[in-house]
């Protein structure tokens, strides 16, 4: 088994000779660079079981035998996570499923495939490799990679840097390559190249991806769950990259805000236990790439969930054809400009400083106190004050629901949202049919709030649509955005009693982290 912390880079072509510069750098202690050609065959049945079942399964040449390569493919490259892979040499360059060592995945790769495994796309590459030495301790091996991935008769270049942490203090891997992005415009990989190659097989655009279980039970401390809970957030925003960037599904773009929401939320959660200037770089970075994607989300609901359902109920109201087409071209002009943003050096920044920050575990260079010994207390008492306090605030406003104005419904469904969070987080320590029931009752509400908050978004935006628009193009952008509000003011007022009975179950429901 492999398990190495490493940092993968794309690049473009026309950035390659600064890169090899890279491998001149004069230490004596560094090794010389070396050049070799690489390349993996991977395999899958006719069918594709083995991307069902999320495995990719290569064989390499190296050197006079073959090594046999069985890896995750919900995996994917993150912020110096682990890299975990099972390897075993075999005799020829077909895969042998037997010699797998590890058991479970063996019966998995065997009966998914068995015999019936066939080649079904390959990479080839030239990779040159320098081990540095860094200033400070720490040694680091550095891979270029220059080739392509083909399949299916067609073919993507791959022009990769990584970045292997050998030696030394994990944060050192991000600090050389903080040194090297401005130079270089670097940007991180958030696919693995097995799953570059079956979307290349596929032709299928990336997916998004929600947000997976999150488990911090046991005997964990504080200081833990905060690593475990901001890894995890931080993977949750890389996984939705490639479908942002390459898929016009507004589920990325969704799902990439959900993860900010959680990160910030996160952090929160941890926040009197952090350094008041570190929690405060975070969260400026967070709320300018969540700014930089609302719009996106924003027309994405007011086209799909807003006005598409009350368009298709009435085909012969012609100005929504106007209304849509206007719709559409905002969509797509706040699309490139959240494109922009996930590609601008800014944002790699954001993902190798929070890396970073999380590798160094900076949060132990504040002065001794209540925050930093609070950081090795147990995780279940932080849980049971955190769920207190929030619980306590959502019980206060939802008592008086139905006299809320209507920005304090917002701050109710803010408070809504947070607590939500901390339960996805820390509900693996409590019993599962309890936090089920419970978050069931906060997603009811949440969802509905949120319906609310949509609606008001969508008044806004569709009464600067009318702005914008001229002559009897605004007219019927405005005729049809009254029908568009008139039809959610409706739905909204009829849905107004089951919203206060849903907050009144939850106010009067038993916390589950009192229960015996």
């Amino acid at each position: 088994m492999e398990n190495e912390a490493e940092l993968k880079f794309a690049f473009q072509p026309g950035d390659l000779p600064r890169l090899r510069s890279l491998l001149k750098f004069e230490s004596p202690a560094s090794g010389r660079a070396h050049t070799r050609r690489l390349a993996h065959v991977y395999f899958d049945t006719p069918d594709r079981r083995l991307l069902a079942e999320a495995i990719a399964l290569r064989v390499q040449k190296a050197g006079r035998g073959y090594v046999q390569r069985v890896e995750n493919l919900r995996d994917r490259p993150g912020l110096g996570s682990a890299k975990t892979a099972w390897t075993g040499r075999v005799p020829s360059d077909k895969p042998v499923p037997s010699t797998i060592a590890d058991v479970k995945l063996r019966d998995l790769v065997v009966r998914a495939g068995g015999e019936a495994l066939a080649p079904v796309f390959r990479t080839e590459v030239e990779r040159t490799t320098r081990d540095l030495v860094l200033d400070g301790g720490g040694e680091v091996r550095l891979d270029i990679d220059i080739g392509e991935i083909s399949a299916a008769g067609t073919a993507r270049p791959v022009c990769e840097l990584g970045l292997g942490l050998k030696a030394g203090a994990p944060h050192r891997l991000y600090d050389l390559a903080l040194e090297i992005q401005p130079a270089l415009g670097l940007s991180l990989c958030s696919m693995s190249e097995a799953a570059r190659g079956y979307a290349l097989l596929t032709g299928e655009p990336p997916g998004s991806m929600k947000a997976p279980d999150l488990d911090l039970s046991g005997d964990i401390t504080v200081e833990q769950a905060l690593v475990g809970t901001v890894r995890h957030c931080l993977d949750h925003v890389m996984a939705n990259e490639a479908s942002v960037l390459e898929s016009e599904d507004p589920e990325g773009v969704h799902q990439m805000r959900v993860a900010l929401r959680r990160l910030r939320s996160a952090l929160r959660l941890f926040r009197s236990v952090l350094p008041a200037p570190q929690y405060g770089t975070l969260v400026e970075g967070i709320k300018w790439l969540a700014g930089e994607l609302s719009a996106t989300r924003d027309w994405d609901v007011l086209v799909d969930e807003i006005v598409g359902p009350v368009a298709a109920r009435l085909p012969e109201e012609t100005a929504f054809e106007v209304l849509l087409a206007r719709l559409h071209e905002e969509r797509r002009r706040c699309r490139h400009a959240a494109r922009d943003a996930i590609r601008s050096p800014r944002y790699t920044r954001f993902l190798l400083q929070s890396g970073g920050w999380l590798a160094k575990r900076a949060w132990r260079d504040q002065p001794p106190g209540e925050a930093s010994a609070r950081l090795d207390d147990r995780l279940a008492g932080f849980a049971d004050d955190v769920f207190a306090r929030r619980h306590d605030k959502v019980c206060a406003r939802g008592r008086r629901f139905e006299s809320l104005s209507a920005g304090e419904r917002h701050r109710l469904r803010i408070d809504v949202k947070r607590l939500r969070y901390a339960t996805d987080f820390f509900g693996a320590l409590y019993c599962k049919d309890a936090v089920t029931s419970y978050a069931a009752k906060l997603a009811n509400i949440q969802d509905a709030l949120g319906y609310r908050n949509d609606v008001a978004v969508a008044r806004d935006l569709v009464k600067r649509l009318g702005d914008m628009c001229t002559g009897d193009d605004a007219r019927q952008c405005r005729h049809a955005g009254a029908i568009v509000m008139g039809w959610h003011t409706r739905a909204m007022a009829q849905s107004e009693t089951a919203l206060a009975r849903s907050i009144d179950d939850f106010v009067a429901c038993r916390p589950f982290w009192v229960m015996p």
